[in-house]
């Protein structure tokens, strides 16, 4: 269930978007003509490709009709494979790099490692 509710999000979020742009998004070639641009803003705009995950898939799950959904958005799908090799997902540290060089070596005895 929090799955659908990100790609429903995601996917509201971008009709919104279209809907301030004038984007009309009544075919499948404009759906993703529209959703390559969408990429394209939220790239610039220094947001994450999870976005951009969430709203093709979402796109495909929720809002594609099922006889459909073998079609994949190419364009979308390219802009889609630039925008994560460009800007690739990083993983948050547990522990911030700038406190784990403050830790004295006795609390933290693997603190050489990241030397």
């Amino acid at each position: 269930p929090q799955t659908l509710k990100m790609y429903d999000k995601a996917a509201r979020d971008f009709e919104a978007w279209a809907a301030s742009r004038r984007f009309p998004l009544l075919s499948e070639k404009a759906v993703d003509i529209a959703m390559s641009e969408y990429y394209t803003y939220c790239y610039f705009n220094g947001f994450g490709p999870t976005i951009g995950k969430h709203l093709l898939f979402g796109w495909i799950l929720l809002r594609t009709r099922l006889d459909k959904r073998g079609e994949h958005y190419p364009v979308a799908a390219r802009a889609m494979k630039g925008w994560s090799a460009k800007a690739p997902q990083q993983v948050r540290d547990a522990v911030p790099f700038c406190v784990v060089c403050q830790m004295p070596d006795s609390d933290f005895p693997v603190k050489s490692t990241f030397m």
